[in-house]
């Protein structure tokens, strides 16, 4: 007996009543007023009705909230009815108790904009999110209560985790389906490993159902362990074998529907590129986005979830471990909200076919395990012969047919359906309907009528500058015996810490200063004022790390400096994990011998250029400023105005402003007071001589235009720009035309960033 039928009988809601029609169902067909969101083992069932769904990720803080409304215009127009979305512990509650639902955190508004836009929405909560976050989405906080283990059976952590769990669900209530709402599932953890512990994973089902007593929804948990009272979904850019297995709980398909959490797309970290990278990939084709998603849905997936769909901007200090500011730029829509040609249209026409034979597709019952064998011609034998790897997937009845062709050879082959001949290109899957009509062809990129270019705009930059002093009694510090932990002093709250102390050690002349640092950080040393050398790790991980600087000694007492930036904590969260580190976290040494680890150490938070409000038109105010640009200098702030070009504030337009930062170092740059994230023109790391990322996007409501006045742009130059007389203003545009192959040994072009 199905669930809809269960509810007929119990509910009192059946079907038939509900006007609905199985199939693509979008939020507009049913919102305003109660429904049900169940599930059987063939689909999520709204109002008992079966339902296919095509989704994609957007974080509403890697946005801003005039780009919310865009791009879920856009998410309609490519044929979506669902955004998938996690929830930010840290953006909320940066310090404990104390929290933030403002501006791009305003997690209420981009649900509701969800819903006014006919989108559904999977609200992952976590808390613990992965998602290339600073790490992984869990406050700095939490990692200092007493005794605390992470994502296990540990008191502590499940306390936490529950008050956490319930405040979002609390203020989220009314938007849920049972209240009306757009919200039809909700998921707890988040891949969670073979490692933990059966009480917890138990655990978890049980608290989120608990919570959602009053708004009951389906609770995924993705990508690893799930409690028996949650469906096991899939992560990855290929789920083909996640389905084919039943999913990692054996009962996908069986008495749970298929559903696929995260497509991935790719991310960026500093210093790689698309051809060597050494953590993950850089991006995909459309031509094999398009295949693993057909395969998905061949085999009797009903949810597909682009992750992401639109990556966005890492604004502020919120990137994970080497993360660049652009995140997943190679994605559907690219980092300023312009389509990402072909992939976006290629992807569209495939949506479009879903849902227009969704209601053949999800009334039929799954062909996994009924897969029709095709015959192909052997070149060799010159005859047609029945082939493994050519399959057929038929859903519907006859006169009413979807029909899903696949080869899984790596060259084409001519094949026979019915008695007809298709040529199957390499890894890929045909659309045919019940007249052996190809409908669509996932190896086939059309052309798009337009694509995305960058030209400069006619704006001049004249740059102001400020040394930031490397030693000032003005701003709070503290005193220790050794160094502390970065975040023990900065809560988390600030990249910065200038770690101080005096060395009498009888040591003169070079020697080697070795420090215990973490990966993903940046440090800069400082002898007796004097800048010496900058080091970094920038890998996407986590762990200890030793630095190296050849530095100077006078006579006497020398002090030594040490400026230490995060280059964001690291995302991953193993079971029964403690507290993260950064900063200098053990010896501290001169030479060989010379340990200066428990020497009394003056550790500062915060750019004094932070603590200022240099990036405000008030904090401007409060130092002096020179014309001197001081090239090849660390610690230096910048700032300039400009006039937005007309337009440039609109928010639906199909152009965007950038920042080009050739000629600068590293830093964070901000936009009428507003930090939007860090700049590095690091080479990547496939001898181009290129930046990682050039450009950097210019949210169109920050943007000041027209009769708003000037827009005032400042930069935290840490390490120190070669010439900053080269930065620029530049625009995005779609033009007509086909977008330019990609270079010779590169399989896709990702948005120019």
């Amino acid at each position: 007996m199905g669930v809809s039928v269960v509810l007929l009988l119990v509910g009192g809601i059946i079907s038939l009543s509900s006007g609905l029609e199985p199939g693509f169902i979008t939020y507009g067909q049913v919102g305003g007023a109660p429904y049900t969101v169940t599930y059987d083992q063939r689909s999520l069932l709204i109002n008992g009705v079966n339902s296919l769904f095509i989704s994609g990720s957007v974080h509403y803080p890697r946005a801003t909230p005039a780009m919310w409304d865009t791009l879920f215009d856009l998410a309609i127009s490519n044929g979506l009815n669902m955004i998938d979305l996690y929830v930010f512990w840290d953006l909320h509650e940066p310090l404990e108790g104390q929290f933030y639902w403002e501006g791009n955190a305003n997690l209420t508004h981009f649900v509701k904009l969800c819903g006014e836009h006919n989108l559904f929405v999977n609200l992952r909560i976590g808390p613990y999110v992965c998602a290339e976050w600073d790490y992984g989405g869990i406050p700095v906080w939490v990692g200092f209560k007493e005794g605390i283990k992470f994502r296990t059976s540990n008191d502590e952590w499940c306390s936490l985790m529950t008050l956490w769990f319930n405040r979002v669900v609390t203020m989220l209530r009314p938007l849920f389906a049972t209240h009306g709402g757009p919200i039809v599932l909700v998921q707890v953890e988040n891949e969670l490993g073979s490692s933990a512990p059966s009480t917890y994973v138990e655990w978890c089902g049980t608290m989120a159902n608990e919570a959602l007593i009053s708004t009951p929804v389906p609770i995924i948990m993705c990508n690893g362990e799930s409690a028996s009272t949650t469906i096991n979904s899939c992560n990855g850019n290929d789920c083909t074998s996640f389905i084919e297995e039943h999913g990692q709980s054996g009962r996908i398909l069986v008495d749970q529907p298929a559903l696929w959490t995260e497509n991935e797309g790719g991310f960026q970290v500093w210093g790689e590129s698309p051809t060597r990278t050494t953590s993950y990939f850089w991006g995909r084709t459309a031509a094999d986005l398009a295949y693993s998603t057909a395969r998905w849905y061949a085999r009797g997936g009903s949810l597909m979830n682009y992750y992401m769909w639109f990556g966005g901007n890492h604004f502020g200090r919120w990137a994970g471990s080497g993360l660049t500011n652009m995140y997943a730029s190679d994605v559907n829509v690219c980092p300023d909200m312009l389509p990402h040609e072909p992939k976006f249209s290629h992807m569209q026409r495939m949506h479009v076919l879903l849902a227009e034979y969704s209601k053949v597709i999800v009334t039929t019952e799954a062909q996994l395990d009924t897969p029709v064998h095709l015959t192909w011609f052997n070149n060799k034998t010159q005859q047609f012969e029945e082939g493994t790897q050519q399959l057929a997937y038929v859903y519907g009845t006859t006169g009413n047919e979807f029909i899903f062709l696949e080869n899984q050879a790596d060259i084409y082959i001519l094949s026979q359906f019915r008695g007809k001949n298709f040529t199957l290109p390499d890894y890929s899957v045909t659309f045919v309907d019940s007249n052996l009509n190809e409908l669509y062809c996932t190896a086939k990129i059309g052309d798009s009528e337009t694509h995305r270019t960058v030209s400069e705009v006619p704006i001049s930059l004249s740059w102001m500058s400020w040394q930031e002093p490397l030693s000032t009694a003005a701003f709070p510090s503290v005193d220790n015996t050794s160094p502390s932990e970065q975040s023990s002093v900065t809560a988390g709250l600030t990249e910065y810490l200038f770690y101080s102390t005096n060395a009498s050690i009888g040591l003169t002349g070079s020697h080697d200063l070795y420090w215990l640092g973490t990966r993903s950080n940046a440090y800069l040393v400082f002898v007796n004022g004097v800048f010496t050398e900058a080091v970094d790790n920038h890998a996407h991980d986590d762990g200890i790390f030793e630095f190296v600087v050849r530095i100077k000694m006078e006579d006497g007492t020398n002090e030594i400096t040490i400026l230490s930036e995060t280059l964001g904590f690291d995302n991953g969260m193993s079971v029964g994990s403690t507290a993260k580190t950064k900063g200098i976290i053990g010896k501290v040494k001169i030479g060989l011998a010379d340990d200066i680890t428990d020497n009394t150490w003056n550790m500062r938070p915060y750019l004094a250029g932070q603590n200022l409000d240099l990036y405000t038109w008030e904090g401007l105010n409060q130092v002096t400023w020179s014309q001197d640009l001081l090239p090849n200098t660390p610690l230096v702030w910048y700032f300039t105005t400009f006039t937005a070009p007309s337009g440039s504030c609109d928010c639906s337009s199909s152009r965007g402003l950038l920042f080009d930062a050739t000629g600068l170092g590293r830093g964070h740059y901000y936009l009428n007071g507003i930090d939007l994230g860090r700049y590095w023109t690091i080479e990547m790391n496939d001898r181009s001589g290129d930046p990682t990322q050039r450009y950097y996007y210019l949210p169109c409501d920050i943007l000041l235009c027209d009769s708003e006045g000037s827009n005032l742009l400042v930069l935290a130059e840490v390490l120190g720009a070669t010439d900053i007389s080269t930065t620029g203003i530049v625009q995005s545009n779609m033009e007509s035309g086909t977008a330019p192959p990609p270079p010779e040994g590169v399989d896709y072009v990702s948005c120019e960033m």
